[in-house]
C-alpha cells in the first residue's frame, strides 16, 4: 500500500492518485478536478463554437449579403485551430477558461495525440450509450470517463 502525503490516506501500491484527497501521490502538486468543474469545461466547448458561429451569421445578416457565411466559416476555423493548438498543451478552450489540464498517470502534461484520442474519438465513445461514459466520472474513484480511460489521462486543476 502506497500512503498519500498529503493525507495520509493508503492506496493501493499500483495507484497513481490518493483514493481519499485526489492528489497525485507522487506530484502532490496535481489535485484532481471535480465532476463541476469538468461538467462546466464540457459545456464550454460545446457552447463557445455555437455561439461564434451564430454571431457570424446574425453579424453577416447586418451586413446584407454573404458576409454572414464568410464570417461563420473564420471564427469557427479559428476556434477549431485554437483547439488543435491547445490540445498541444493538453487543454481544451472549455478547460483553458476553467483552468483544467489533462495529464497522463505520471502527472505530465498530454500531447496533441492523446488529446485527439480523448476528445474527438473519445468523447464519441462516452456519449453513445446514454452517455454512460461521462456518468463514470462520478462513480469512479479516479474521476475519469470512459474517454479518460481510452487515453490513460486524469483531468487536473493547473
Amino acid at each position: 500500500m502506497k500512503t498519500c502525503s498529503k493525507c495520509n490516506a493508503e492506496s493501493p501500491d499500483n495507484a497513481a492518485w490518493c483514493t481519499s484527497c485526489h492528489r497525485h501521490l507522487k506530484r502532490g502538486a496535481l489535485l484532481l478536478a471535480t465532476p463541476g468543474q469538468r461538467l462546466v469545461s464540457h459545456i464550454l466547448d460545446c457552447i463557445v463554437p455555437v455561439v461564434a458561429v451564430c454571431v457570424a451569421i446574425f453579424g453577416g445578416a447586418l451586413l446584407n449579403g454573404g458576409g454572414g457565411a464568410i464570417l461563420a466559416m473564420v471564427l469557427v476555423l479559428g476556434y477549431f485551430i485554437w483547439a488543435i493548438l491547445l490540445f498541444r498543451e493538453g487543454m481544451s478552450p472549455g478547460k483553458r477558461f476553467t483552468g483544467l489540464q489533462v495529464v497522463s498517470r505520471e502527472g505530465s502534461v498530454v500531447g496533441l495525440g492523446t488529446m485527439f484520442l480523448r476528445e474527438i474519438i473519445g468523447k464519441f465513445l462516452s456519449g453513445l450509450v446514454f452517455c454512460l461514459g461521462f456518468l463514470w466520472i462520478l462513480v469512479d474513484t479516479n474521476r475519469q470517463g470512459f474517454h479518460d480511460k481510452l487515453g490513460d489521462t486524469y483531468v487536473v486543476k493547473r
